[in-house]
């Protein structure tokens, strides 16, 4: 947007990310799947038997016989209902990666499943680890060593993102996106230009 134009190329840095995309997202699918599988394997760990115990003896010591924190019940509710989504995206996204898939999806669709739901599951996949800390990034026991939770530091990057994908969803820059998108150049002309050789200047020609 910078530089008013699309029929320039990306700088190399840039370009090679780009052209990397489609591993990021095979990896992060595979990461959010490992995730889930450890989630579920959970309960089946000696530590989670131990603090199912604890908790059933400070329940028996504080005399309670229904032990029901309305909060916490919503907020697991909530941010296991986000994961399951997060990861149906993922799955989405990584089964159109498949070239047999992919081939057989016009541009429009493909780039709605890449772009819009790759979106939509950053979202789903922040707002999963937003709802998982709830009110600890805020309460000093979390913050052992003086060192914030684990969590707060995977929401910098998301964060970032969606902000700036919010910035440039606002009118006065989607409009003048969407415009170069369609071939609109900022000095009104499209411009070729040969590869630099040692022995012939550089030809520049104006549509």
């Amino acid at each position: 947007m910078h530089r008013g134009t699309k029929y320039r190329r990306f700088p190399d840095w840039l370009d090679h990310w780009l052209q990397h995309r489609k591993q990021i997202g095979l990896l992060s699918f595979f990461c959010a799947t490992l995730h889930a599988l450890y989630s579920f394997c959970l309960p089946l760990g000696r530590v989670n038997r131990y603090e199912v115990v604890n908790l059933a003896i400070k329940q028996v010591l504080a005399n309670k016989s229904h032990l029901w924190i309305e909060e916490e019940v919503w907020r697991m509710e909530i941010y296991l209902s986000l994961g399951v989504l997060a990861l149906g995206t993922l799955s989405l996204l990584a089964v159109t990666s498949l070239p047999s898939i992919a081939n057989s999806l016009n541009w429009r669709e493909f780039s709605f499943v890449q772009s819009t739901l790759g979106f939509v599951a950053l979202v789903l996949s922040t707002l999963h680890t937003l709802t998982y800390g709830w009110t600890r990034a805020f309460e000093d026991s979390h913050y052992k060593f003086y060192l914030p939770p684990t969590f707060t530091l995977t929401l910098l990057v998301p964060c970032v993102v969606i902000l700036a994908k919010g910035l440039f969803l606002l009118p006065c820059f989607r409009r003048k996106l969407s415009r170069i998108r369609r071939g609109w150049e900022k000095d009104g002309g499209v411009k070729f230009t040969l590869p630099m050789d040692h022995t012939l200047a550089q030809k520049t020609s104006h549509v």
